[in-house]
């Protein structure tokens, strides 16, 4: 996997939110370029599948989505991101994936549609305990 350059923990802080800490057990995705920001949270059990799927199918940006990740998908990168999550629709036959992943592709592809948008993401621990 090809180097990604690391960014500024406050520059990604102010990407992603303000809005504190994600609810114990999620992740969070927020897509800033549209009329208004979104933040979509996902289990991090779901996206630890959808991490392990990315892994075993070789979806460039899904597969990033390792433990404690936090990253920005560039606009540049946006459309093979929706790629590769409607790649996940077809290739599992899995109803709570399939709910999150379109929910997110909502997100990201609603008006004005995806270009111009990034996505912030923030994956949980999946070593967190459970309560």
């Amino acid at each position: 996997m090809r180097n990604r350059n690391t960014i500024d923990p406050a520059a990604f802080d102010h990407l992603i939110g303000s809005e504190g800490e994600t609810q114990f057990g999620a992740s969070r995705f927020k897509v800033n370029g549209g009329t208004s920001p979104v933040t979509v949270e996902i289990p991090t059990p779901i996206v630890y599948r959808m991490f392990r799927l990315g892994q075993a199918y070789d979806s460039r940006q899904i597969r990033s989505f390792a433990p404690g990740v936090k990253v920005v998908i560039g606009s540049i990168d946006v459309a093979a991101f929706t790629r590769d999550l409607r790649h996940l629709l077809v290739l599992v036959n899995d109803e709570a994936l399939h709910h999150h992943v379109n929910v997110l592709l909502a997100a990201v592809e609603a008006s004005p549609g995806i270009s111009g948008k990034s996505v912030a993401v923030s994956v949980g621990s999946f070593d967190e305990k459970r309560a």
